[in-house]
């Protein structure tokens, strides 16, 4: 699920952005058999052109699940994940994957 920077830097102290969260949960999400139905223009964020092309799938994936959400109509792609954040997006994961248990 988790890929360093680089092919030889992990930077395990570095903060997670919100589209490399994206990245990692969508990851998660394929891996339990989700589909993406979607392309770039199918999201709702005004900042769409800032999202990463590696990370598009993650967003794509992560928004039409409700995972992830953007922030008044922005998706705030290189900003860090906050605590609270991760928090809510863990638990959207599991009540998605999880089924709620």
């Amino acid at each position: 699920l988790f890929t360093g920077q680089s092919s030889d830097h992990f930077n395990p102290n570095a903060p997670v952005s919100r589209e490399e969260a994206a990245v990692v949960l969508g990851r998660l999400l394929v891996a339990k058999g989700y589909k993406v139905k979607g392309d770039a223009s199918t999201l709702p964020y005004s900042d769409v052109s800032d999202i990463s092309s590696w990370a598009l799938t993650g967003v794509i994936l992560t928004t039409q699940e409700g995972i992830l959400r953007g922030v008044d109509g922005m998706f705030l792609p290189q900003k860090a994940l906050t605590r609270a954040e991760a928090a809510l997006v863990v638990d959207r994961m599991m009540n998605s994957v999880g089924g709620g248990q």
